[in-house]
């Protein structure tokens, strides 16, 4: 039997709400409430919410433009090289850094975290295959040239950098991952050394490097790029350490930028926080995978 045109109205409002976090309201598209969806579910839903029931499709017409809409799965194993970080206790914070305080001590869960950045190249592959919205650093039109391939994606927003990782089948690191995996297990304050050293890094905020190009800035477990070559969106709010509140704008820690004026936010311990729907040029992000082994525990002292 046909489905009733109400039970398929319904069912548009469901998913509508689901997708973008919101009840459908006017002519708004899930596009523009959620870009990182791109425009395939515009189409199917519009239909679904057509304010003349004879316009709404079937159940099982709208299953198969939804199926449809849906992204090809992304492959198994991640493209980009990953380094695996064990588990244990990490004294996170810097006693010097307002942001950074009190330093307190977190245990982390093993876990896997990307290589280097994602790179443009990278990011190319997700806006070919789900319709997400190109990043502003890229032509309007066309394929992305060769000279931005190997750089960082940046201008990506915090909903899109975690769609991005959703595809591959990742996440983002918690800022407390990215702080560990900065420091090392010798828990230094850069992650080559102890002390500050411009060489070691991509200095320039005007421009960006190509991913890999300061291995001598490596951690110790040869993690790249971790500090330098722009911010890292990481999957924290911003608030206060041993705060319960809620981050202003629902503000998103971003970690491994540097300012030129201000060495020590090359450090492996320095945090700022960002607006999650920014699109800043000097911000890209990272994935991480858990490794579901946990630790032997060990007292907190």
């Amino acid at each position: 039997a046909p489905s009733p045109p109400s039970d398929v109205y319904a069912l548009g409002v469901l998913l509508f709400e689901t997708l973008t976090g919101r009840r459908p309201a006017g002519l708004e598209l899930p596009s523009e409430l959620a870009p990182h969806l791109g425009r395939a579910f515009d189409a199917p839903l519009k239909a679904a919410l057509a304010l003349e029931p004879r316009r709404r499709p079937s159940v099982s017409a709208l299953r198969r433009e939804l199926l449809r809409a849906l992204p090809p799965p992304a492959p198994s194993h991640p493209e980009a090289d990953m380094v695996f970080v064990p588990g244990g206790f990490l004294v996170v914070g810097d006693r010097d850094d307002p942001d950074a305080r009190p330093m307190h001590e977190r245990r982390l869960r093993p876990f896997w975290i990307d290589l280097t950045p994602v790179t443009n190249e990278d990011y190319a592959r997700f806006v070919q295959s789900t319709g997400a919205r190109r990043p502003a650093s890229w032509p309007e039109r066309g394929g992305l040239p060769r000279r931005l391939a190997r750089l960082p994606v940046t201008g990506i927003t915090w909903h899109e950098a975690r769609a991005y990782a959703a595809w591959t089948g990742r996440r983002l690191p918690t800022e407390f991952e990215w702080e560990r995996a900065a420091q090392g297990p010798e828990q230094r304050a850069y992650p080559y050394g102890e002390t500050f050293d411009p060489e070691r890094i991509h200095c320039d905020p005007r421009r960006l490097a190509p991913v890999g190009s300061y291995p001598q800035g490596a951690s110790s477990e040869g993690i790249l790029d971790l500090t330098g070559n722009g911010w890292e969106w990481t999957a924290s709010p911003f608030v206060p350490y041993g705060s319960d509140r809620k981050a202003p704008d629902s503000a998103r820690t971003v970690r491994g930028g540097f300012d030129p004026s201000r060495p020590r936010s090359a450090s492996a311990t320095c945090r700022m926080g960002l607006r999650p729907d920014a699109r800043d040029p000097g911000v890209t992000f990272r994935c991480a995978l858990d490794a579901h082994d946990l630790p032997p525990a060990r007292p907190v002292r």
